[in-house]
């Protein structure tokens, strides 16, 4: 639709764009152009020639255009989210906790391109941060709510549990390789069983054999 009132300057060059109103010559192709003309504060001045009717027109189309690429980003999101979850064996239901909410929520007031967190930092750092801020408040509301108690006398509150595994060990009952050896049958155990009660049964038919001869 803003081509309708853009021009190029050179019909092979798309970043470089007039304006048929003001004739005012901007870079950055249509997308600026059409912030030139509908008058949004950015790195762009306004059109002051452009009729209200043709900046309202050009600006509701730049808007649902906006709407229909957030729509597919956040449903791009979701299915990323459900993946992710599916993947990992995590429970549905945990989308229903406050800290996944505070999750989505920090993750977008952050904005684009937020780096994850590293393997080590999730599984030690970040984890023992918050196991010792948790203490922390948990110590500060107990001297806040202690009554007749001596100074620095702490009553005795519930502290979640958070883990925070060192060693690599540790997390074998993770792996699958280790699950599958738990669950693997013993087979060389039942061949040996087998293999004996074979040579036992043997033993006793070459002795009745003996015996009625």
């Amino acid at each position: 639709m803003a081509w309708e009132w853009n021009s190029l300057r050179d019909v092979n060059n798309r970043s470089v764009v007039t304006c048929d109103f003001c004739l005012k010559t901007t870079t950055g192709g249509i997308t600026r152009a059409k912030k030139h003309q509908m008058g949004l504060n950015g790195d762009v001045s306004s059109c002051p020639k452009i009729p209200p009717e043709i900046r309202l027109k050009i600006r509701g189309a730049y808007e649902n255009q906006q709407t229909i690429r957030k729509d597919a980003c956040a449903k791009k999101v979701r299915v990323s989210i459900a993946k992710f979850f599916l993947e990992n064996g995590i429970p549905f239901k945990a989308a229903r906790s406050k800290s996944f909410k505070q999750l989505i929520e920090d993750v977008g007031n952050y904005g684009k391109n937020l780096s994850a967190p590293c393997y080590p930092e999730l599984k030690v750092r970040l984890l023992k941060k918050e196991l010792e801020q948790t203490q922390n408040k948990c110590s500060i509301k107990s001297d806040a709510t202690g009554v007749g108690e001596p100074s620095g006398v702490n009553t005795p509150l519930t502290i979640p549990t958070i883990t925070a595994p060192v060693e690599e060990e540790k997390e074998a009952k993770h792996d699958v390789n280790f699950v599958n050896q738990l669950i693997k049958p013993k087979v060389t155990k039942v061949y040996v069983r087998r293999k004996n009660m074979v040579k036992r049964l043997d033993d006793a038919t070459d002795q009745v054999v003996r015996e009625i001869n």
